[in-house]
């Protein structure tokens, strides 16, 4: 079996063609395995986001974690087993897997399938020069139907990749694992190869590539370095280590300033964030989504009135309500960063965040804040309590002293008047259901689609 050491790796996040990769990615070899089976990966990093569009208008929100490299040898996981049997019978004995956690949803008039391949791998030397790794890349995969594997990697290309059938606002989460192979004197057990390491997510929508971003501020583990055609400039990268990408001449995201203020990120990321393990199962013509997935639901727009757009600030009011709500609040992926910005805090305390939609907005969420998480919140102090553990205590006594400056006596006094016509819109009602009553959201689609709060499955 051959190790290939790759090619030029990088390609733009811009629109994305085949030409740019070690091997032609629309050719590569992609399987539709229907759900994806979660493996522990234990991808720790923050969640990196991302946007993807075609030019048919459709989206996909993506984020991705990467964890701390692992020595195969004390990785207990069947595909990373795979891989270091692999490399074992080719006389390596040593290597280190590094952990990598997906979450996307798709946003579409209509449903479409999504492939994301992390496979654009790429490793950076002094000056943030970028070029092929030198070291063997395997990847431990897990799918629903098949027994975890190590698949080979045409220099990271092919492997790391996966496939979801087609849908529409369906929460989906997918792990892996990246494997570097020890060898030499230099790096015998491949960590330091592993630390140079950037990856550059590629993204299809129907088939069809997508313009990829990653979001604004991004993460603090995106980095900034030289492309491998010095014509491209600068790219964004996913670095395994930020650290050793920026002592090798990589500059720092914009993400180093807006984790102590900066900009108020978006309500997708902010969602994803918090609610990137969302499932759902179906049983006949009814999808029930589990708690998280439920949340993740309403934190995104299902329930929202006509004439509510949800900004950052709305969604952190969301996850800090839901918190009160009972049943897992999210993984929280990275959340306390995220909704825990000064800007954050400031849209709260000035009553801005409300923006345009003032009336409705406020009358929705005295609906949300009518119950156990208003009078909570209505007194929000302590340090502790699960309002403050989920968004962050700064956030936290800012929305309650926001809801009031923006929506003069919204919390502790009940739905107002409007509130009450916007919970007898069905959607509403359910979705607030799911945030205060601790409920999950299950789908009938017959006849036609309807909408139900009910009790969360195991």
């Amino acid at each position: 079996m051959r190790l290939s050491r790759g090619g030029a790796l990088a390609v733009l996040l811009g629109v994305v063609t085949a030409s740019g990769c070690g091997a032609d990615v629309s050719t590569s070899p992609t399987v539709t395995f229907g759900a994806i089976k979660q493996t522990e990966s234990a991808a720790t990093s923050p969640l990196a986001g991302a946007t993807a569009r075609d030019h048919g208008g459709d989206s996909a929100s993506i984020g991705v974690s990467v964890g701390e490299p692992q020595r195969i040898g004390d990785v207990d996981d069947e595909a990373v087993r795979s891989c270091a049997t692999l490399l074992s019978n080719l006389g390596v004995h040593d290597g280190v897997a590094v952990p990598l956690h997906i979450s996307a949803q798709v946003t579409s008039a209509s449903p479409v399938d999504l492939t994301v391949q992390l496979g654009n791998v790429s490793e950076v030397g002094d000056g943030a020069q970028v070029g092929p790794s030198d070291q063997a890349l395997l990847w431990g995969v897990t799918y629903s139907n098949v027994p975890p594997e190590c698949n080979q990697s045409d220099g990271g290309v092919d492997g790391g990749d996966v496939h979801w059938p087609p849908s529409s606002g369906e929460p989906k989460s997918w792990n892996a694992w990246l494997v570097v192979a020890g060898g030499g004197a230099d790096d015998p057990t491949g960590r330091d190869t592993a630390d140079r390491l950037l990856i550059r997510p590629v993204v299809q929508l129907g088939g069809s590539f997508a313009d990829v971003a990653f979001d604004d501020p991004p993460a603090q583990n995106v980095v900034r370095c030289s492309a491998d055609d010095p014509a491209a400039g600068g790219l964004d990268y996913l670095a395994v280590d930020p650290a050793t990408a920026l002592d090798h001449g990589c500059s720092a995201s914009a993400d180093q300033q807006g984790a102590a203020g900066g900009s108020t990120p978006t309500a997708d990321r902010i969602c994803q964030a918090q609610y990137p393990n969302g499932a759902a199962h179906t049983v006949g013509r009814v999808m029930t989504y589990d708690r998280e997935g439920s949340l993740n639901q309403v934190c995104a727009g299902f329930g929202k009135p006509d004439g509510l757009t949800l900004t950052g600030p709305m969604a952190c009011a969301l996850i800090a309500a839901a918190a009160y709500g009972g049943g897992s609040s999210g993984a929280g992926h990275a959340t306390g960063t995220l909704c825990d910005r000064a800007s954050v805090a400031s849209d709260f305390a000035s009553g801005d965040w409300v923006g345009a939609a003032g009336g409705i907005a406020c009358s929705f969420f005295s609906d949300v804040f009518a119950t156990g998480a208003g009078l909570a919140m209505a007194g929000a102090t302590a340090e502790t309590g699960p309002g403050a553990e989920a968004v962050g205590l700064a956030t936290y006594k800012a929305l309650s002293a926001g809801l009031g400056v923006a929506c003069a006596g919204a919390l502790g006094g009940g739905p107002t008047g409007l509130g009450r016509r916007l919970e007898s819109n069905h959607e509403t009602h359910v979705a607030i259901d799911i945030v205060d009553h601790g409920k999950c959201l299950a789908i009938n689609q017959t006849p036609g689609v309807s909408f139900a709060a009910v009790t969360c499955p195991d």
